[in-house]
């Protein structure tokens, strides 16, 4: 069995074969479009152009693949969390009538709810009023 540096060492063979693969490829299409400019009695730099545009395009649709896929991931995020924010409780969750969030901490970020809760600390009418006022 090889070592792992003896795999790394030919995993790095064989992406170098593939990139001299790929780069004769590319250079072989460019002279082609080259000559072909040339023999059509256009400047040879024109023969470089579809290569560049391919080039150019390729990173374009990568560049929206991408985007589409953040949006995506993005767009469901943003759903999951307005159905678990928006949840209501239905009456057989609840009984008949809502119930207020009860605080287990008392903190200024406890949740607590108008007059269903009448148990507000000092603490957390305080809270109300900065933040109230800060806004």
């Amino acid at each position: 069995m090889a070592t792992r540096q003896e795999r790394a060492f030919q995993r790095g063979i064989r992406a170098a074969a593939f990139w001299r693969k790929v780069k004769s490829g590319v250079l072989a299409w460019d002279a082609h479009c080259v000559a072909v400019a040339k023999k059509r009695n256009l400047p040879g730099w024109v023969g470089h152009t579809p290569l560049g545009i391919i080039g150019l395009t390729s990173l374009i649709l990568v560049a929206m693949g991408l985007f589409m896929v953040a949006s995506i991931v993005f767009t469901l995020l943003a759903t999951l969390l307005a159905v678990l924010l928006l949840k209501t409780p239905t009456q057989s969750e609840s009984g008949n009538q809502a119930k207020a969030v009860q605080p287990t901490v008392d903190s200024p970020y406890s949740i607590y709810s108008g007059m269903e809760y009448s148990e507000v600390t000092h603490h957390q009418q305080e809270h109300d009023k900065w933040f109230n006022n800060w806004w």
